[in-house]
């Protein structure tokens, strides 16, 4: 007797396995579709449900963490390579995840990175910076602007960055500029003008879920920006 009642526990752990896992797949497609449709996505997120078992995730209404990843995302002309966020205490109700129609997705609160490669900071500044002589470089985790100065002897120099973040913008700016004054005669009259065409702001705002940035750093071809959001609900633009 013993054998078939294992077997039967084997067989009911097992559909109990699938179905937790079929659920979470079907779980995480309905929130995708609706992050993509809130936020006007060209194409779906990754979606990520953590935790195990999923089932009493999902019964219950409440995640513990979701997981999304987005990629190229342009804002105001500016394409972020990849949007992490990692949101906590995720609110799906039961009903609208099994019969398909997600309304909302509520979310307590977030954390996120946001890089962007130099190629798409130098496809910006070429486009919406003007004059587009400036290109974004790094060395190390130093960030470096190289350009042609506009005015005579039209010196080419490059300078070592800094990179102030407000909640939706950026902007970089040099951290010296006084050996780039030392090689122009009479340099020091022209501090402002040099230190104005070194400078670059770059909007980012309205990105998923909302995200305020906080803090950027360098990390090889990229800045990488952590951010954060709280109390954030997507809902069905059409209601």
């Amino acid at each position: 007797m013993r054998k078939p009642i294992l077997v039967l526990i084997a067989v009911v752990l097992f559909l109990l396995l699938a179905l937790d896992r079929v659920g979470l797949m079907i779980a995480e497609q309905q929130i995708a579709k609706r992050v993509k449709t809130a936020q006007n996505l060209q194409s779906s997120p990754d979606v990520s449900i953590k935790g195990f078992p999923f089932l009493t995730q999902v019964i219950s209404g409440h995640y513990a963490q979701m997981d999304v990843t987005v990629r190229d995302v342009t804002r105001n002309g500016l394409t972020v390579d990849r949007l992490q966020v990692s949101a906590h205490g995720v609110i799906v109700p039961l009903g609208q995840v099994i019969s398909g129609k997600v309304k909302e997705v509520s979310v307590d609160r977030a954390e996120a990175t946001v890089s962007i490669g130099f190629a798409n900071l130098n496809k910006y500044i070429a486009r919406h910076v003007p004059g587009g002589v400036l290109t974004v470089s790094g060395a190390g985790d130093k960030l470096k602007l190289t350009g042609t100065l506009p005015f005579p002897p039209g010196i080419a120099m490059s300078v070592e960055t800094r990179i102030d973040v407000s909640s939706n913008s950026l902007t970089l700016r040099p951290a010296s500029v006084d050996t780039a004054l030392s090689m122009i005669p009479g340099g020091q009259a022209l501090r402002a003008v040099v230190e104005q065409f070194f400078t670059v702001k770059l909007p980012i705002s309205q990105l998923p879920f909302g995200i305020s940035l906080k803090q950027a750093t360098v990390v090889n071809d990229a800045i990488v920006i952590a951010a954060s959001a709280t109390g954030l609900t997507f809902r069905n633009p059409s209601g």
